[in-house]
């Protein structure tokens, strides 16, 4: 899968939203709180209108610039969801 995002997030930036700029290769699990994302999917569309996932800690890992697993949060290390999606613009997924 590859994500297509604003790269200041992998800089540590906080600025809020940023131009998306930047496509990176997803190989890892996707974390949140240190639960994997597809646990959190079971829960079907009530997960849409829980505010309480976008204050928790997100983890994973892409290639990007050379690095096969650079950690999405390796300059913040407090990423949480919320501030991910101000960086985040979409994907590409085939099989």
């Amino acid at each position: 899968m590859c994500l297509f995002v604003g790269a200041d997030v992998f800089l540590g930036k906080k600025n809020g939203r940023a131009i998306p700029d930047h496509w990176v290769v997803l190989n890892s699990s996707i974390l949140i709180d240190g639960q994997a994302v597809q646990s959190l999917l079971a829960k079907g569309k009530s997960i849409d209108n829980d505010t309480s996932i976008s204050s928790k800690k997100l983890t994973f890992r892409v290639f990007t610039w050379g690095d096969n697993a650079r950690a999405v949060n390796r300059n913040i290390p407090n990423l949480t969801v919320e501030h991910f999606l101000d960086y985040f613009y979409g994907y590409v997924a085939a099989k």
